[in-house]
């Protein structure tokens, strides 16, 4: 079973990962996709990134000291882990404001 709430919408992604918000939870995700859902290589073999945890794991521990060194908002991490179908995921609190995209057109 995913860890992923039923009201979740996919916000984006890349070859290797989805993201999704919840804005009944208040709650952003980056989820590992299915080798199945991967771009695959030359030789027809799904993509796997060997550092994909240790990403997730970086990623983590970077939000944390932000969050308890820096006066800036910085998202809350709800968990880090692997779900029920072994895929990676990485919770934080949503924080609203302007896209990094569109950051130009304010």
């Amino acid at each position: 079973m995913s860890v992923l709430h039923k009201d979740a919408q996919v916000a984006g992604g890349s070859d290797d990962k989805v993201y999704y918000l919840n804005f009944t939870t208040s709650t952003f995700m980056k989820r590992q996709k299915p080798l199945t859902e991967r771009a695959v290589s030359m030789t027809g073999k799904p993509i796997e990134n060997p550092w994909f945890k240790e990403r997730f794991q970086n990623e983590a521990a970077a939000l944390q000291l932000l969050r308890s060194q820096a006066k800036i908002p910085v998202p809350g991490l709800r968990s880090w882990k692997e779900d029920s179908e072994g895929l990676l995921f990485l919770e934080t609190d949503h924080v609203r404001g302007v896209q990094l995209e569109r950051a130009g057109d304010e």
